[in-house]
């Protein structure tokens, strides 16, 4: 009886575990379009995949820009799982299997979204043998969601953009689950946004955040790779804002050209700023007078319809930031910022709005924690 016992939670541990599994190696074959089916990667690697259906899905352990890791992986973990509201998250909802294989292609990361598909976002994680944290993934689950088909042509040649902000699960007018994930400029990893549009509360998660740390000496880029989880708070006076204390160099943060630490899909890149910003350029190449939008109240947003582009929704939603000194949920409801690849000084560029008016030139601290709106490469 004791021996049944020890074989079935040995059993239990293998489906549940997220150790290494080797697989024999040998010449490597031919990939085939089967086998790229279910491939996260099928389109390039990122720093963030979208899942639209449930089913078994892997992509290569590297780095956003396809360059290898510093260092070898041996374990891969589920860091946290959320559905953007007040619920938690069971331990298998979402995601429910992840393993590190070792193929002759190099690592690979299996995920399983089990049946039937439950919207939400999780955060995967390749360790190495001392449990360093070598690079994070985030998984965006989405029933249905083809950004391609649903991005929207904004006015003046100023490119194709998502219909909803980088992990929202909706793009409706008023859905608290529209408001999606925010991002410390230049950081790859998101944070929870609102659980509601009308409140500062986080979302939930499966797992409790660390608390924030202060920015100091050694918290740099390295650091935030091995913490994805871990706002950093700044100062105006010690850190001019910046979550960085080390290095002002943000060739590794993000440029209008997609760097290795961009936090959108294969194909997609964060907002050029300034002059160059799908707002600007889409807003600018309009003829006078040019038409008025207002802010919906009711909503919590606003929609730039006839603004931007024809499409008949052009939903921003109210998702407020993460103040960069205290790292606290602040104007959910009332303001909705994105950050753009724009820098001055030490801060950062964004287009964004308030109840009373809506802009798209913006500048402040790299330290807060702002909503990513992506466009087509």
């Amino acid at each position: 009886m004791k021996c049944r016992f020890l074989f079935l939670l040995a059993v239990i541990a293998a489906l549940v575990s997220c150790k290494k599994d080797d697989i024999p190696g040998g010449a490597p074959e031919p990939e085939t379009p089967e086998d790229m089916t279910w491939r996260l990667d099928k389109n390039g690697t990122a720093n963030c995949y979208i899942v639209s259906e449930d089913g078994v899905y892997r992509f290569p352990a590297v780095k956003g820009d396809g360059t290898a890791l510093g260092g070898t992986p041996e374990t891969a973990e589920v860091l946290w799982r959320s559905y953007g509201d007040f619920f938690y998250p069971g331990s298998y909802d979402i995601v429910n299997t992840c393993a590190l294989e070792v193929t002759d292609r190099g690592p690979m990361i299996k995920i399983i979204i089990p049946m039937p598909l439950k919207n939400g976002n999780f955060l995967v994680a390749a360790k190495d043998a001392d449990g360093k944290i070598l690079w994070s993934w985030h998984i965006w689950v989405c029933g249905g969601f083809d950004p391609e088909s649903t991005a929207q042509e904004y006015y003046g040649g100023a490119g194709k953009v998502m219909d909803r902000n980088l992990g929202a699960l909706s793009a409706s007018p008023g859905d608290d689950k529209a408001l999606g994930l925010l991002y410390q400029w230049g950081r790859k990893d998101p944070f929870l946004g609102p659980a509601l549009k009308n409140s500062n509360n986080q979302a939930f998660s499966d797992t409790f955040w660390p608390t924030p740390v202060a920015c100091g000496d050694g918290i740099d880029g390295d650091y935030a790779r091995e913490h994805p989880m871990t706002f950093i708070t700044s100062s105006v006076d010690a850190n001019h804002g910046d979550w960085n204390h080390n290095s002002r160099d943000i060739s590794l943060r993000w440029l209008q050209t997609k760097t290795v630490n961009d936090p959108c899909p294969a194909g997609w890149k964060v907002f050029e700023g300034r002059d160059k910003s799908p707002w600007s350029v889409a807003y600018n190449s309009l003829s006078e007078p040019k038409p008025a939008v207002v802010y919906d109240a009711s909503n919590r947003g606003y929609n730039f319809s006839g603004v931007f582009g024809d499409a008949e929704t052009i939903w921003y939603p109210s998702a407020g930031d993460i103040n960069y000194s205290t790292g606290k949920l602040e104007g959910v409801g009332s303001t909705g910022c994105i950050y753009t690849t724009r820098t001055a000084d030490y801060k950062a560029g964004y287009v964004g709005f308030d109840s009373s008016a809506w802009y798209t030139t913006l500048e402040d601290c790299r330290g807060y924690g702002l909503s990513i709106r992506c466009v087509k490469e």
